[in-house]
């Protein structure tokens, strides 16, 4: 079970961009590896994003990454080969720690990852824990 004082911890981390041919893997901001976990003063020094936060939630909790990536891409092509695809209804109530997905299109439309942080209240009513940045594709500008 996700303990939501464990998902504080990520609150105000700053967001970091991937670009196309970027790679994939252990490194920030994908944090892509079945492994021990950085630290989380490390992952706040180096940033993350929609994936890596997902990665490092699963990685906290012993769950293994999927196989093929650990972007938005690898999340959806795992979930959907395992048949744990559901099509979202906004009115219906979800677990705390329903993970949350937009596919991957390509570079400038990258998909999305998020968690949800309530339990028993309607989607559409819920707060969601997710990493996202509040200005266009801009290495420059990567906020929390």
């Amino acid at each position: 079970m996700i303990n939501k004082n464990d998902l504080n911890q990520f609150l105000g981390i700053r967001y970091k961009w991937w670009f196309d041919g970027e790679l994939i893997n252990e490194n920030p901001p994908f944090y892509y590896k079945n492994d021990i976990l950085p630290s989380i003063d490390y992952i706040k020094e180096n940033g993350l994003n929609c994936a890596g936060l997902i990665n490092i939630i699963a990685r906290y909790y012993n769950r293994n990454l999927p196989k093929t990536n650990g972007g938005t891409d690898g999340w959806f092509n795992y979930l959907k080969i395992v048949n744990k695809l559901e099509k979202i209804d906004i009115n219906k109530k979800y677990p705390l720690g329903t993970l949350l997905l937009r596919t991957y299109k390509n570079e400038n439309e990258q998909g999305h990852l998020a968690i949800l942080y309530n339990e028993n209240i309607v989607l559409k009513d819920s707060n969601i824990l997710h990493c996202y940045s509040k200005h266009d594709m801009n290495r420059k500008l990567n906020d929390p």
